[in-house]
């Protein structure tokens, strides 16, 4: 079975960039130490700078993703974050290889 992937492009408000990385990389340390089915969990920039944010996140199975989607750390991260995201895309991937 091919492990269960999301590419998110995150579009912030003007000058809420490091606002959203302090909560971002909190979630992602927590999905990485706390989440046995997190595999991968990475945060991308433009080298250019700028209010987009990428993030890669793989997970054994579809299942491991939604209970990430359900722990205090996530769900802290959306609350606190809410005010800062002006856009958030969402795209789900199968992993080949």
């Amino acid at each position: 079975m091919s492990a269960f992937a999301i590419f998110v492009t995150i579009n912030l408000k003007p000058n809420c960039f490091d606002d959203y990385m302090t909560q971002i990389q909190l979630d992602a340390e927590g999905a990485r130490k706390d989440e046995p089915g997190c595999q991968l969990f990475h945060i991308l920039v433009p080298e250019e700078g700028g209010n987009i944010v990428h993030l890669y996140e793989v997970y054994e199975t579809e299942k491991a993703f939604k209970n990430h989607q359900q722990t205090p750390h996530f769900t802290r991260y959306i609350k606190a974050t809410e005010s800062l995201v002006q856009l958030r895309t969402i795209q789900r991937l199968e992993k080949i290889s």
